[in-house]
């Protein structure tokens, strides 16, 4: 709802008409300066940008995600002339150059109790390993305080929490000279690299399943996950200032279940772009079933479209 501008008006002198006297007057009133316009929550909203990344598969006896993420991209934002709040770009974390992939929060496709040792989870647990130690379940540990202090140390399916990263592997790469330091600086000192090549200064925990599943027999589980990992992204930047260095406006993820989860590439990027478009789109206050019938039914087109036949779960 938009604000209501108030204007007052100065006092108008007025021009007494005679019968023998007839003249005119000018409007003596000062030209109205334009009001200052307050805007409303969602014109201030930061809409973050989605940075997919996908390994390239030596062989092409699955569909692959970059092609899936692409053919939504097209079907859900056909204007070329708008700028698509979408990155595709295959190849793995760690090969890519850290300049293509600079994020403020990456995404860890986690299970419910953070644990972080399988799939992309072990990618991020081996790239935010503590850097003196060199302690793998350094990232795990970290995420899971989190799970113990506001979720009792679970985290539902389709749930999400943002967490911030650990001081010591936050932010872009910082070199610190240490005699024991197993890095070098250009002239050969030796230190220890802090941060990370990406920039990242948080991390959403965005389990897709309680444990290791198939959850293919899952209708909307993506599009639930993306809609959560919106929602938490909103509200961890409205605690921020604007210029604060740990807002969110680029998030680096992959694909959502698509491992053990066995969720199909068509489904699961159809509903990945098809969550951000809905989420940009909000739902009018106190809706119908009339006014929901068409987000309904391009969910439900996700679910059953083709490439996409429902398991015999579904």
């Amino acid at each position: 709802m938009s604000d209501e501008i108030s204007i007052s008006f100065p006092s108008v002198p007025t021009t007494i008409v005679g019968e023998s006297n007839m003249q005119q007057q000018h409007d003596s009133r000062p030209a109205l300066e334009a009001q200052p316009h307050d805007p409303s929550p969602e014109e201030s909203r930061i809409k973050p940008h989605f940075i997919f990344i996908e390994p390239k598969w030596s062989h092409e006896t699955r569909e692959t995600l970059i092609k899936a993420w692409n053919r939504a991209i097209a079907r859900y934002y056909p204007n070329r002339e708008a700028v698509s709040p979408f990155t595709v770009i295959e190849g793995r974390l760690g090969n890519i150059e850290p300049a293509q992939i600079q994020c403020d929060c990456m995404v860890s496709p986690a299970n419910s109790y953070g644990i972080m040792d399988g799939g992309y989870d072990y990618v991020l647990s081996d790239v935010f390993r503590q850097p003196k130690t060199r302690d793998f379940w350094h990232i795990s540990n970290h995420v899971q305080s989190y799970l113990q202090t506001q979720y009792r140390g679970y985290l539902p399916p389709g749930s999400c929490i943002i967490v911030p990263l650990p001081e010591d592997v936050s932010g872009p790469t910082r070199f610190v000279l240490d005699p024991e330091g197993r890095d070098q600086d250009a002239d050969g000192n030796p230190g220890i690299n802090y941060g990370n090549p990406w920039g990242a200064t948080s991390m959403a925990v965005l389990p897709t399943m309680r444990e290791p599943a198939n959850v293919e027999w899952h209708q909307d589980l993506v599009y639930n996950c993306m809609w959560t990992l919106q929602v938490e992204i909103d509200k961890w930047n409205a605690a921020l200032d604007d210029g604060d260095q740990k807002v969110i406006r680029k998030v680096l993820m992959t694909g959502l279940a698509t491992g053990c989860g066995q969720v199909p590439a068509e489904k699961c990027a159809s509903q990945m772009v098809l969550s951000v478009k809905h989420f940009n789109e909000p739902v009018l206050v106190q809706p119908r079933w009339s006014d929901v019938g068409e987000r309904g039914q391009l969910i439900e087109d996700t679910i059953v479209g083709e490439g996409n036949p429902r398991t015999r779960y579904g």
